[in-house]
């Protein structure tokens, strides 16, 4: 490039640069056909060549949603793509899978869920950030005699501001982490609910739990 030379860059006619240079950044933000010009004059010489350029379209981001019964991850929208599942910004799953199973050894993994699809033209998007919240909990049984103690265990991935309460159905435990024993004393039904929060995300799971009277003969 010569720099006492004058050289003019169109794009469908419409001048994008004027400054002699091996290369230049211009963002065509619109899907269609174009026609790159790049004309120099040095003295009484001038040449020009046009190039003929492509955008294409990018698909709409992708949708998720949670199932919490089956514990997976669903795009809604996505079709005849490549995709690319991160976990935390983490790349965990690159297939044609619109689906992922977010549990690790029975239990939900928490967190960040992020996909990105790439189509035919290669053009990729990602979607919205999706935080997964999944209560797991355990109960050493589920009915029995009064008095009937049961045992009651969070087993929930623990993330960054995670907070869990515990309603046993006679009081509730607040930040509840690992195990609590309750003792229930009158027969009855009962309904343990284990709530687990962030800032952006919540859920809770129930269990039922019956206590009968003891029959004396």
């Amino acid at each position: 490039f010569n720099a006492d030379g004058l050289c003019v860059y169109t794009i469908d006619g419409v001048e994008v640069y004027d400054v002699c240079s091996s290369q230049f950044d211009y963002i065509i933000d619109s899907p269609g056909v174009y026609e790159l010009n790049y004309s120099i004059v040095i003295g009484n010489s001038v040449a020009d060549t046009t190039l003929t350029i492509e955008v294409f379209e990018t698909s709409s981001p992708p949708v998720l949603s949670y199932d919490d019964s089956s514990h997976e991850l669903n795009c809604l929208n996505c079709s005849d793509a490549n995709i690319a599942w991160y976990f935390n910004g983490v790349l965990v799953n690159q297939s044609e899978s619109a689906s992922l199973d977010t549990e690790l050894d029975g239990i939900t993994q928490n967190g960040s869920y992020q996909l990105i699809t790439t189509n035919a033209f290669g053009c990729s998007t990602a979607s919205e950030p999706l935080v997964v919240v999944q209560p797991h909990m355990t109960l050493s049984s589920t009915g029995g005699c009064a008095p009937f103690t049961v045992y009651l265990n969070n087993l929930t991935d623990t993330i960054s501001g995670l907070i869990c309460s515990l309603n046993t159905g006679l009081s509730t435990v607040e930040n509840f982490t690992e195990q609590v024993e309750v003792v229930y004393t009158t027969a009855g039904p009962y309904t343990v609910t284990l709530n687990c929060n962030t800032p952006e995300a919540s859920a809770e799971i129930s269990e039922s739990i019956t206590v009968f009277n003891l029959e004396v003969p």
